[in-house]
């Protein structure tokens, strides 16, 4: 069965829009530029799934159009709002009224839940639910949306707006790992990546690769046991030497070891599950294993972190 897609949205919100079409416009004005260097200006070292969703998000606000094969442009409306006309003292603001409606589910949202309506996030899940929005893409389209209203507010470019009502469980953990296993990002230990997930990125700056699964569709950064899928992540430009680190990428002991012949074990900890695979399990390597599985035990009533795969052998 086909997998059913969400109408097409912006994964963040217009002020976070402006920012990256400020740096395409302040390195190419408004001359056609290649996506690829276009997504090199707004900060992915590459193309990448999380690169093609931020610039279609720029396209979702009408900041840039399509100039040709593979190029782009930013658009007047983008220019009136990064570059006012000094003579016209409502340009910003119009402008910026006008790119925050361009979406169409902001402009649908807009016509359900007019200026000065209070808004409640149950109901506007189930409204995007019966507009065939998948769960996926609720959470990023709330949080755009009310973001871009905070924008207009804070610009004076809208009179009125509503305020979601927020559960406790509004975000998604950190160390959550997803479930998607798309197109790799070709990351490696050393590398800077972002986290891009449901359109918000998650890191202030780009971390350190530290280890990769061996199957290499997850990996984890410095300092943390969260596992991330490796479909999720940008490879990014490293940050100044006086800002990275000089420690070398630390790989566990567990996968620097040279494999032997013979039984093994594989335990993956996701969540607060534990996942085992074994071959040619004898006495001594069923104890081994025994261990181990007390050892996570341990680690999962401390912090309960999602954690990385770890291997064993007899």
């Amino acid at each position: 069965m086909a997998r059913v897609r969400s109408p097409g949205y912006p994964n963040f919100s217009l002020d976070e829009a402006v920012k990256r079409t400020r740096k395409i416009f302040n390195a190419e004005r408004q001359n056609p530029v290649h996506r690829d260097v276009a997504a090199q200006l707004i900060g992915y070292t590459r193309p990448s799934g999380a690169s093609n969703k931020a610039l279609a998000t720029l396209a979702h606000f009408d900041l840039v159009e399509p100039a040709g094969k593979g190029e782009l442009r930013v658009t007047d409306l983008a220019k009136d709002i990064l570059v006012p006309d000094p003579d016209d003292a409502e340009c910003r603001k119009n402008a910026l009224r006008q790119a925050a409606l361009s979406p169409t589910v902001f402009q649908d949202l807009a016509d359900r839940y007019p200026p000065g309506t209070k808004l409640v996030r149950e109901s506007l899940e189930g409204y995007l639910v019966r507009k065939e929005y998948q769960d996926r893409a609720i959470n990023p389209i709330i949080t755009a949306y009310t973001e871009t209203c905070s924008l207009l507010e804070q610009e004076k470019a809208s009179e009125s707006r509503g305020e979601v009502e927020k559960d406790d469980e509004e975000s998604t953990p950190l160390d959550r790992i997803p479930r998607d296993t798309g197109e790799l990002s070709g990351a490696k230990v050393g590398d800077y990546i972002q986290w891009e997930s449901n359109g918000v990125l998650q890191f202030e700056t780009p971390q350190r690769v530290r280890w990769i699964s061996d199957d290499g569709k997850y990996l984890a950064v410095d300092g943390s046991k969260a596992g991330i899928s490796m479909s999720e992540v940008s490879v990014m430009t490293p940050p100044p030497p006086s800002e990275a680190s000089s420690k070398p990428p630390l790989v566990p002991p567990e996968f620097a070891k040279p494999r032997r012949e013979g039984a093994s074990f594989k335990v993956m900890q996701i969540g607060n599950k534990i996942n085992v695979e074994a071959h040619d399990m004898g006495a001594e390597a069923l104890g081994r294993l025994v261990l181990k599985l007390k050892k996570y035990k341990e680690i999962l009533e401390m912090d309960g972190e999602e954690g990385a795969e770890f291997n064993g052998e007899s």
